[in-house]
């Protein structure tokens, strides 16, 4: 029933060895509607070959009513990853960019110690990219720059872009998920239950409780979601409507980007729009930005908006990637009086947006690669 409802992305990874035969521990966890882990099952395995975890995950799979999920994030763990590519071949597979980041110091010291400014120019160039082609075009100066064109552990990283880069995971649902960090905690989690002297009878019997713990605390969460009021900030109608669809959790997660949009200046873009007009497309596109006193420190983003529908997606694409919509899109909605968050904002499955805006991500990547 969990798997039903929050499917959409899983974690796993094998780093637990709880148990009297040190076999690894593999939780296969998810994410409620609470922000809570939830754990949808889990394998003790002999060993880490490819073969195992294909075996794995067709059980799993099998168990679970042959429904893969949309998203899955894993280690750099190889063998793994040739089972995932194998048995969920249509399942988005990430890797967990906090292993990643922690390999920075070590593989890359000496460039690190010896340009002060390589830290910084490495993380604008991962983190602070907003589109593809931005990311492309940074890469290749910074590259250039500090002569990296053979360094092959940084070419290895590269080939994998599309699984850790978040210029090319951010339209990829993972409900703010980037790394393994839930598969890890719900090991902290089965410590309370486990430990490394007990035997195979006794964990799967000890592993019930955990599980029943867990059912428990998504109840206690049911109860002050529907029982207990929300405090409002902004007193908007936009905020009480919300007050009334998400969860206690979800609910201040979308507050804080609702506050946050406030500090938010909302241009129309008259170029853009007329050139979508003249295209026959039915968007209005918006630049959105905080006021600061150097402009050229400015982070300008494009929203792209068809007011008939409240239709619409910005250029940081955390609706896709997380299922809330980011505070430019909401400063938008304040701009244009939208009191209400539509449906279609709110889909469990994770598609979040409906098909149309296929068209609408087309226009936004032009509009960007222009304004740039």
């Amino acid at each position: 029933m969990a798997y039903q409802n929050f499917g959409d992305v899983m974690a796993f990874d094998t780093t637990y060895r709880t148990n009297r035969y040190a076999m690894p521990f593999v939780p296969f966890t998810g994410v409620n509607h609470h922000y809570q882990s939830v754990i949808f099952g889990f394998a003790l395995m002999r060993d880490e070959h490819a073969s195992t975890f294909e075996w794995i995950l067709r059980t799993w799979l099998e168990g679970v009513g042959s429904n893969p999920p949309l998203t899955i994030i894993t280690d750099q763990d190889q063998a793994m990853a040739s089972a995932i590519a194998v048995v969920l071949p249509n399942t988005t597979h990430l890797l967990c960019s906090w292993h990643i980041s922690q390999k920075f110091p070590e593989k890359l010291a000496h460039y690190y110690s010896a340009f002060p400014e390589f830290k910084t120019d490495f993380n604008n160039c991962i983190y602070k990219s907003l589109t593809e082609c931005v990311f492309e075009a940074r890469w290749a100066s910074f590259v250039e720059k500090y002569h990296l064109q053979d360094h092959k552990w940084l070419k290895g990283l590269y080939e994998l872009k599309h699984k850790w880069i978040p210029a090319y995971t951010r339209n990829k649902f993972s409900a703010f998920q980037n790394s393994t960090s839930r598969s890890e905690g719900m090991n902290s989690f089965f410590d309370k239950y486990v430990s490394s002297a007990t035997g195979l009878k006794e964990f799967i019997e000890n592993a019930q409780k955990a599980l029943a713990r867990q059912f428990m605390r998504e109840k206690e969460e049911d109860y002050v979601t529907i029982n207990l009021k929300r405090p409002m900030k902004l007193h908007t109608t936009l905020e009480y409507h919300a007050s009334c669809i998400y969860t206690k959790e979800m609910f201040r997660r979308f507050q804080d980007e609702l506050v946050e949009s406030s500090k938010y200046f909302v241009e129309k873009d008259r170029r853009a729009s007329e050139e979508g007009e003249r295209m026959g497309d039915v968007y209005t596109y918006y630049s959105c930005y905080r006021p600061m006193s150097e402009p050229t420190r400015r982070n300008v983003y494009f929203v792209a908006f068809e007011k008939a529908s409240s239709l619409g997606m910005c250029t940081c694409r955390m609706l896709e990637h997380s299922g809330l919509p980011c505070r430019h899109l909401l400063a938008v909605f304040t701009k244009k009086r939208v009191s209400e968050i539509p449906p279609y904002y709110i889909n469990r499955s994770g598609q979040c947006m409906p098909i149309e805006l296929m068209v609408c991500c087309l226009t936004i990547w032009m509009l960007d690669k222009v304004m740039r």
